[in-house]
């Protein structure tokens, strides 16, 4: 009657509680100093810090509070996957933002523009190819999947189910330098 024996849902979205993961660890490292960062050229309130785990390239910027540029509030991460067989970097995509900044476009504005910094960086290098972005989105999380239709504008959305179990939109965009 009132559900209170009723047993929870169990959250079944890996890749939601891999990004929490993710931006917990990044938040611990940039507030005790572990790690450093810059600012990125294109934009005056998003920095980047860049190192290699495992040997893989991994790009993370970053949103800081108004008050503390140490503290993280939104976060986006690439990790390069390789190269396509079109000759395009490919760069997996993750992101969090922390719960009291949600509903607030902040996730859209990290990564946006970090997108927008790394075609800026990388267009020179790439000249004549490009940059694919692959984001790999639970079905249930409307708030992602709504911020990933908006950034890439339309292109490439595959639905299947992943190793998990769960029902993932699988999106594949390119931007051409």
């Amino acid at each position: 009657m009132f559900n209170i024996f009723k047993k929870k849902q169990k959250n079944n979205d890996i890749g939601a509680d891999m990004a929490k993961q993710m931006f917990d660890s990044f938040v611990h490292a940039t507030e005790n100093g572990l790690i450093e960062w810059e600012q990125t050229q294109l934009f005056s309130n998003v920095f980047v810090h860049f190192d290699q785990p495992e040997g893989e390239n991994r790009f993370t910027y970053f949103t800081p509070s108004t008050t503390e540029e140490s503290l993280p509030i939104a976060v986006a991460q690439f990790i390069m996957k390789g190269v396509d067989n079109d000759g395009y970097m490919v760069f997996s995509v993750s992101w969090f933002v922390a719960d009291y900044m949600r509903n607030q476009s902040q996730g859209y504005q990290v990564v946006y523009r970090s997108i927008k910094e790394m075609t800026h960086r990388f267009s020179g290098a790439f000249k004549g190819r490009g940059i694919a972005f692959e984001a790999i989105v639970n079905v249930n999380n409307t708030a992602s999947n709504k911020l990933v239709k908006k950034v890439m504008n339309g292109n490439d959305i595959v639905t299947l189910d992943n190793e998990h179990g769960e029902t993932v939109s699988n999106y594949l965009w390119k931007v051409e330098f």
